[in-house]
């Protein structure tokens, strides 16, 4: 290898370097402005399938915790789940507190199967509000 070949390719690798520095800061710029324009879409109500649930457990956690438990669908995120509570009821939501419930084996006679698995919604409500489920 010459020194002029030697001297030319040192030139084009601190040009490739920049320019990839270049390019490096423009993707890490653009990352941020699209994360700052970025708004979580809230999915409608219908979307969520907020269902109450009605069971002794629930009716406690109503009454002595102000937290009201909701079957919902297991794609939805925590924050769909409030927008919907909001959207429904109109009450501000404290916090919400999502578990899967695993699907349960079930047999009938030589049949076995299981049911689905659903994600339950645990949405605390301020001091002093409350929801009406009966609507």
């Amino acid at each position: 290898m010459s020194l002029l070949s030697f001297a030319k390719k040192i030139a084009g690798a601190e040009a490739s370097s920049a320019t990839k520095k270049t390019t490096t800061e423009a993707a890490v710029k653009k990352a941020d402005q699209v994360k700052s324009d970025t708004v979580v879409q809230a999915a409608p109500v219908n979307v969520v399938h907020l269902t109450p649930l009605t069971t002794e457990k629930s009716l406690t956690h109503q009454d002595k915790h102000n937290t009201y438990m909701f079957r919902v669908r297991p794609e939805v995120s925590k924050g769909q789940i409030a927008a919907a509570v909001v959207a429904r009821y109109g009450v501000e939501v404290a916090t919400v507190r999502t578990l899967m419930m695993s699907p349960k084996r079930r047999s009938r006679g030589a049949t076995t199967g299981a049911t689905n698995a659903w994600k339950k919604a645990y949405v605390t409500l301020p001091a002093g509000k409350t929801i009406d489920l009966t609507v």
